[in-house]
């Protein structure tokens, strides 16, 4: 399995695909946090506050170097010409609303994935992120998955021609 630059114990610059006005952390807490949410969740501002401080934590140890492999960040093996990663949390606390009555259920706890690109120098590129579905069947999680990772790996082919929409990234050669 290949190792990450962002576990490599080194400074790594981060970048989120398609942004141009170099606010990419914002940009990529944007959009961990649209995917734990929605009319089934309910919104409270200091969850939502904890939620993207622990986002951008794992965020800010990617650009040290100090991922640790298998907790916050894992090879994705899904096509094999891309050197795709996947960033992890697991705990993320979310309250689901039911949907007919609009009660409020128990605080539960969800993973969320980011998909990020990187070709071995000290940058990476995120790319796609969306909140883990875990099914009965260990099969279907894993097909579950395969659809977000197969839509990383769209933006990842897609863009890489243009540097992935990443003005920073664009007088340098693909």
């Amino acid at each position: 399995m290949k190792k990450s630059v962002c576990s490599a114990k080194g400074p790594v610059r981060y970048y989120w695909r398609e942004t141009v006005d170099r606010r990419h952390l914002d940009a990529t807490l944007d959009e961990l946090m649209k995917a734990i949410s929605g009319p089934h969740r309910h919104e409270n501002p200091y969850r939502d506050e904890t939620n993207r401080a622990e986002f951008r934590r794992v965020l800010k140890l990617a650009q040290k170097g100090k991922l640790v492999p298998g907790d916050h960040v894992k090879t994705v093996q899904y096509e094999p010409r891309i050197d795709m990663f996947e960033m992890r949390w697991q705990h993320v606390e979310v309250v689901p609303v039911d949907r007919v009555s609009g009660m409020l259920g128990d605080p539960e706890e969800v993973a969320v994935r980011l998909y990020y690109v990187e070709e071995g120098e000290p940058w990476i590129v995120g790319l796609y992120a969306h909140e883990k579905a875990y099914c009965d069947d260990p099969k279907e999680t894993t097909e579950a998955q395969n659809v977000h990772i197969g839509r990383a790996v769209d933006h990842a082919q897609a863009r890489a021609p243009q540097r992935w929409g990443v003005p920073e990234l664009s007088d340098q050669s693909p």
